[in-house]
């Protein structure tokens, strides 16, 4: 005799079905956003800001929310290794934006990501 699968398994089998989707969903909107946003990089430099300013805009938000994670004591030493995603992100603008547009009135855009990379640490 074949017993069927218990109905918390199915709900979770579900849950997950439903979370791929919407994961998949996002993901696919995320890469369609800076298409008509091409005709914005006609050089290196307008380039350089605006692959920094997206970036920005996709990883900052994952940053503050690795953040919120040092609400719990046993989350604090993954928050330390987390904190080379706003590190990267520090460096890589302050190339893109800094050094290959030449545009340090943009620097506080590194500086936020510095910010975050700190508190991260501390």
């Amino acid at each position: 005799m074949i017993e069927s699968a218990p109905k918390n398994m199915v709900k979770k089998k579900s849950f997950q079905n439903n979370w791929m989707r919407m994961s998949g969903a996002i993901l696919f909107a995320t890469l369609l956003i800076p298409t008509p946003a091409q005709a914005m990089c006609n050089g290196p430099e307008s380039c350089g800001i605006l692959g920094g300013f997206l970036l920005s805009i996709l990883t900052v938000p994952i940053s503050l929310l690795a953040l919120f994670l040092a609400i719990w004591p046993a989350t604090r030493k993954s928050l330390q290794a987390i904190a080379a995603l706003p590190g990267g992100m520090a460096a890589l603008t302050t190339y893109l934006i800094i050094i290959q547009a030449q545009r340090l009135d943009l620097a506080f855009i590194p500086l936020i990501h510095i910010g975050l990379m700190v508190l991260m640490i501390l």
